[in-house]
Parts: C-alpha cells; structure tokens; sequence
C-alpha cells in the first residue's frame, strides 16, 4: 500500500539523518 511505502521512506530519512 501507499501508506507503507511512505512509512518506509520516512524512516529511511531519519537514518540518513542519524536518529
């Protein structure tokens, strides 16, 4: 779905980020 493809990439983001 859609949604999980945006959870994914915000949680690719925050490990760029080094959350």
């Amino acid at each position: 779905m859609l949604a999980d493809s945006e959870e994914d990439r915000r949680i690719k983001h925050l490990s760029e980020i080094g959350l």
